[in-house]
């Protein structure tokens, strides 16, 4: 209750829907905010679905024409018993690269975050290569790289950058 001028209640009932009205286009603007960011979120996790997707099956594509390669090299002739375990460890690696690749997005539903650490580049090209070498074949490409002998050490994810040499 206010006693003074019906000039002045009239300006405190004015201010006082002033500020009721703005509240209420907070509360609207915050509702509309969240269900852009829910909206969002789904896409996301929708784009993301897609990009597991393709992540996992490329190192499945290069783990099944390893084990028909290793299965070749242990049937047939001349059987090579030390390429055979380089194959099984080239194997193992992408099996584990999976593991990554699944634990990283079902931890946060977002892309991993890279693991930055010392990594010798031409190893990792070496072993990449290596481990596509039946894919190749298959596809009919020839590959041929030039490394230097001395290491080519970076700070990357190792695990990141094999992924994007095989893609």
């Amino acid at each position: 209750a206010m006693r003074s001028s019906r000039e002045l209640a009239d300006l405190s009932e004015a201010l006082n829907s002033l500020a009721a009205t703005l509240r209420a286009r907070e509360t609207e603007q915050e509702r509309r905010s969240e269900e852009m960011m829910r909206t969002e979120r789904l896409a996301v996790v929708g784009r993301m679905a897609s990009v597991v997707a393709h992540e996992v099956r490329n190192p499945l594509n290069s783990i099944a024409l390893n084990v028909d390669l290793l299965r070749e090299m242990l049937e047939g002739p001349g059987r090579d018993p030390a390429r055979a375990l380089d194959v099984l460890r080239a194997v193992q690696g992408e099996v584990d690269r999976l593991a990554e690749i699944t634990e990283e997005y079902l931890r946060f539903g977002l892309m991993p975050k890279g693991v930055m650490a010392a990594c010798d580049l031409g190893r990792v090209l070496r072993e990449t290569r290596d481990f596509m070498e039946g894919e190749f074949a298959a596809a009919g490409i020839a590959v041929r790289t030039e490394l230097p002998d001395v290491p080519l050490r970076v700070r990357t994810d190792e695990g990141q950058f094999r992924q994007a040499l095989i893609n």
